[in-house]
């Protein structure tokens, strides 16, 4: 790259100069659209970013009852690394194609892994593909081939929580919580799976979302938004979802405003199995 990593979050204007430019020799951009519906494979066949390669973000990944979207072992994801050609000092750059999104939910699922699994070097596309292409940027069908890489996991155990660890905090009160699901899912209702986890703060994830620009909002806006909602940024900052997907981004938003921020991995999916057992 020509002027070092630019951080976490970058403009589609800025990743279309370094393409322009060729200055990309350290950068690998990662289409990681995903559904759970369809197989997004073929989307990026028809046509992606140039010089992009498909990452599947559940790649052997084993789901279970507990853990609906779980990882990938650090090995098992190492390996998928590799065999894309990613290297260790490469900066990626992920981005999704969701509609509504602004290129996060999944985009934020797939900056998590990477950090999860220590790649510090990794950045969300803002505004994902459709703002590539509200922009007119250019797209192509060629899917490129790389060496093998030289990725290293190293498991990075500060961005994720388990649910004893949780707990442990919680009563220690040394954590808050941001709880990034829907009201409707977080207002106790006479559906069994509504609830939220006692004093969590509900932030949905849509109100990340810049609907004007379709992109997150600016880091002016995202303080208002935590600071109106009750968050300490200065506390350390928990966040969950059901199971672990739109809390990614909501990690990724408290970073981006410095807060010391973790993914609770297992959600309320877990949480409310394991604490109605207990």
């Amino acid at each position: 790259m020509a002027s070092g990593f630019p951080g976490d979050k970058v403009s589609t204007t800025w990743l279309k100069k370094q393409l322009d430019e060729n200055n990309t020799n350290n950068i690998r951009v990662l289409d990681v659209s995903w559904s759970s519906e369809r197989d997004c494979r073929p989307d990026y066949d028809l046509k992606h970013i140039p010089g992009s390669q498909h990452f599947d973000i559940m790649h052997k990944v084993e789901n279970t009852e507990m853990f609906p979207r779980n990882f990938p072992s650090a090995t098992d994801f190492e390996n998928y690394a590799q065999s894309l050609g990613i290297n260790t000092e490469d900066h990626v750059i992920v981005y999704g194609t969701f509609p509504g999104k602004n290129g996060y939910f999944i985009g934020g699922r797939a900056w998590l892994l990477f950090k999860r699994f220590g790649h510090t070097k990794v950045s969300i596309l803002d505004g994902g593909f459709e703002k590539w292409i509200q922009d007119g940027f250019p797209t192509s069908s060629e899917v490129p081939t790389f060496d093998k890489g030289n990725f290293r996991s190293e498991v990075n155990p500060d961005i994720y929580k388990t649910y004893e660890q949780l707990t442990e905090n919680l009563n220690q009160g040394v954590v808050q919580v941001i709880d990034s699901r829907p009201p409707e899912k977080y207002i106790i209702n006479d559906e069994a799976k509504t609830g939220h986890i006692r004093d969590a703060i509900n932030i949905p994830f849509s109100l990340l979302m810049d609907d004007d620009t379709q992109t997150l909002k600016s880091q002016e806006k995202l303080k208002t938004l935590f600071e109106e909602k009750g968050v300490d940024l200065k506390k350390p900052i928990v966040t969950m979802c059901n199971s672990g997907m739109s809390s990614c981004t909501m990690a990724f938003a408290a970073q981006l405003l410095g807060a010391d921020s973790a993914l609770y991995h297992g959600g309320w999916n877990e949480y409310r199995r394991k604490t109605n057992n207990s």
